[in-house]
Protein backbone atom coordinates (compact mmCIF):
# COMPACT_ATOMS: atom_id res chain seq x y z
CA UNK A 1 0.00 0.00 0.00
CA UNK A 2 1.40 3.21 -1.65
CA UNK A 3 0.73 6.09 1.67
CA UNK A 4 2.40 9.81 2.56
CA UNK A 5 2.13 10.23 6.27
CA UNK A 6 -0.20 12.60 7.49
CA UNK A 7 0.36 15.55 9.60
CA UNK A 8 0.25 14.22 12.94
CA UNK A 9 -1.92 16.73 14.51
CA UNK A 10 -5.89 16.28 15.72
CA UNK A 11 -8.72 17.56 14.16
CA UNK A 12 -9.68 19.91 17.30
CA UNK A 13 -5.89 21.49 16.77
CA UNK A 14 -7.24 22.49 13.17
CA UNK A 15 -10.53 24.16 13.77
CA UNK A 16 -8.65 26.20 16.69
CA UNK A 17 -6.47 27.47 14.15
CA UNK A 18 -9.42 27.99 11.72
CA UNK A 19 -11.15 30.09 14.88
CA UNK A 20 -7.98 31.56 15.37
CA UNK A 21 -7.69 32.57 11.92
CA UNK A 22 -11.69 33.62 11.00
CA UNK A 23 -10.97 35.82 14.36
CA UNK A 24 -8.04 38.26 12.66
CA UNK A 25 -10.23 38.32 10.05
CA UNK A 26 -10.00 35.43 7.96
CA UNK A 27 -5.98 35.81 6.89
CA UNK A 28 -3.25 36.46 8.86
CA UNK A 29 0.78 36.41 8.34
CA UNK A 30 2.03 32.93 9.17
CA UNK A 31 5.04 33.76 11.56
CA UNK A 32 2.74 36.46 13.68
CA UNK A 33 0.85 33.38 14.39
CA UNK A 34 3.02 31.33 15.95
CA UNK A 35 4.54 34.65 17.96
CA UNK A 36 -0.03 35.19 18.47
CA UNK A 37 -0.02 31.70 19.83
CA UNK A 38 2.90 31.58 21.58
CA UNK A 39 3.86 27.83 19.07
CA UNK A 40 7.37 27.29 17.87
CA UNK A 41 6.95 27.10 13.80
CA UNK A 42 7.49 23.47 13.73
CA UNK A 43 4.57 22.48 16.29
CA UNK A 44 2.16 24.90 14.14
CA UNK A 45 3.52 23.34 11.08
CA UNK A 46 1.08 20.13 11.26
CA UNK A 47 -1.48 21.79 12.34
CA UNK A 48 -1.20 24.49 9.10
CA UNK A 49 -0.43 21.13 6.86
CA UNK A 50 -3.47 19.31 8.16
CA UNK A 51 -5.73 22.08 7.58
CA UNK A 52 -4.06 22.63 4.15
CA UNK A 53 -4.56 18.90 3.16
CA UNK A 54 -8.65 19.30 4.68
CA UNK A 55 -8.69 22.25 2.00
CA UNK A 56 -9.73 24.29 5.42
CA UNK A 57 -7.13 26.59 4.83
CA UNK A 58 -4.66 27.83 2.18
CA UNK A 59 -0.79 29.42 2.75
CA UNK A 60 0.24 32.23 0.42
CA UNK A 61 3.36 34.24 0.22
CA UNK A 62 3.71 33.49 4.11
CA UNK A 63 0.11 34.31 4.82
CA UNK A 64 -2.57 31.88 5.55
CA UNK A 65 -6.21 32.37 5.08
CA UNK A 66 -9.72 30.45 5.84
CA UNK A 67 -11.04 28.99 2.68
CA UNK A 68 -14.76 29.05 1.70
CA UNK A 69 -15.11 25.43 3.31
CA UNK A 70 -12.86 26.42 6.13
CA UNK A 71 -15.39 29.18 7.05
CA UNK A 72 -18.30 27.05 6.40
CA UNK A 73 -16.82 24.54 8.96
CA UNK A 74 -16.46 27.38 11.52
CA UNK A 75 -20.63 28.42 10.87
CA UNK A 76 -21.25 24.85 10.89
CA UNK A 77 -22.63 22.63 14.13
CA UNK A 78 -20.83 19.61 15.33
CA UNK A 79 -22.37 17.58 13.42
CA UNK A 80 -21.99 18.84 10.03
CA UNK A 81 -18.31 19.81 11.06
CA UNK A 82 -18.09 16.34 11.15
CA UNK A 83 -19.56 15.58 7.98
CA UNK A 84 -17.27 18.15 6.21
CA UNK A 85 -14.17 16.57 7.43
CA UNK A 86 -15.90 12.91 6.86
CA UNK A 87 -15.91 14.19 2.88
CA UNK A 88 -12.74 15.43 2.85
CA UNK A 89 -11.31 12.56 4.49
CA UNK A 90 -12.83 9.79 1.88
CA UNK A 91 -10.57 12.97 -0.47
CA UNK A 92 -7.28 11.18 0.92
CA UNK A 93 -5.50 8.07 -0.48
CA UNK A 94 -4.55 6.60 2.95
CA UNK A 95 -8.04 6.75 3.68
CA UNK A 96 -9.79 5.78 0.50
CA UNK A 97 -7.12 2.62 0.71
CA UNK A 98 -7.79 1.67 4.11
CA UNK A 99 -11.78 2.38 3.67
CA UNK A 100 -11.17 -0.03 0.31
CA UNK A 101 -9.44 -3.14 2.33
CA UNK A 102 -11.84 -2.40 5.02
CA UNK A 103 -14.74 -3.45 2.53
CA UNK A 104 -12.87 -6.13 0.71
CA UNK A 105 -12.98 -7.85 4.15
CA UNK A 106 -15.89 -10.14 4.96
CA UNK A 107 -15.87 -8.71 8.80
CA UNK A 108 -15.31 -5.31 7.93
CA UNK A 109 -12.67 -5.19 10.58
CA UNK A 110 -8.37 -4.40 10.35
CA UNK A 111 -6.14 -5.71 13.07
CA UNK A 112 -4.29 -2.57 13.61
CA UNK A 113 -0.99 -4.05 13.63
CA UNK A 114 -1.72 -5.58 10.29
CA UNK A 115 -2.70 -1.72 8.86
CA UNK A 116 0.90 -0.90 10.68
CA UNK A 117 3.06 -3.25 8.97
CA UNK A 118 0.95 -2.45 5.32
CA UNK A 119 2.13 1.22 5.69
CA UNK A 120 5.87 -0.12 6.72
CA UNK A 121 6.24 -1.07 3.29
CA UNK A 122 6.46 2.33 1.92
CA UNK A 123 7.33 4.10 5.85
CA UNK A 124 9.56 3.78 8.52
CA UNK A 125 8.20 1.88 11.70
CA UNK A 126 8.10 5.28 13.91
CA UNK A 127 5.79 7.18 10.74
CA UNK A 128 3.74 3.77 10.04
CA UNK A 129 2.78 3.96 13.76
CA UNK A 130 2.46 7.69 13.49
CA UNK A 131 -0.17 7.33 10.32
CA UNK A 132 -1.95 4.25 11.88
CA UNK A 133 -2.90 6.89 14.99
CA UNK A 134 -3.92 9.88 13.35
CA UNK A 135 -5.64 8.03 10.83
CA UNK A 136 -7.50 6.18 13.32
CA UNK A 137 -8.10 9.89 15.24
CA UNK A 138 -9.17 11.67 12.50
CA UNK A 139 -11.25 9.13 11.16
CA UNK A 140 -13.07 8.64 14.31
CA UNK A 141 -13.83 12.06 14.41
CA UNK A 142 -15.47 11.95 11.60
CA UNK A 143 -17.34 8.99 12.54
CA UNK A 144 -16.07 7.52 9.10
CA UNK A 145 -14.18 4.69 10.71
CA UNK A 146 -13.87 2.64 14.14
CA UNK A 147 -11.64 1.89 16.65
CA UNK A 148 -12.36 -0.98 18.94
CA UNK A 149 -9.25 -0.48 21.78
CA UNK A 150 -9.91 -3.60 23.53
CA UNK A 151 -9.33 -5.53 20.38
CA UNK A 152 -7.31 -2.67 18.23
CA UNK A 153 -9.16 -3.27 15.43
CA UNK A 154 -9.98 -0.75 12.76
CA UNK A 155 -13.70 -0.86 11.70
CA UNK A 156 -15.96 0.98 9.22
CA UNK A 157 -18.78 2.74 10.47
CA UNK A 158 -21.90 1.53 10.00
CA UNK A 159 -23.39 4.37 7.16
CA UNK A 160 -20.08 3.55 5.04
CA UNK A 161 -20.56 -0.33 5.10
CA UNK A 162 -22.21 0.36 1.35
Amino acid sequence: MSVEPLPRTGISNVIGLLEFIDDAGGKEDVFRLTRELQYDLEDILPVIEASELLELSEVSDGDIKLTALGKKLLESDVNERKLIVKRQLKKIKVFQEVISTLKARVDRHLDREFVVELFETNLSEEDAESLVHTLIEWGRYAELIGYNHDTEEIYLDQEDQD
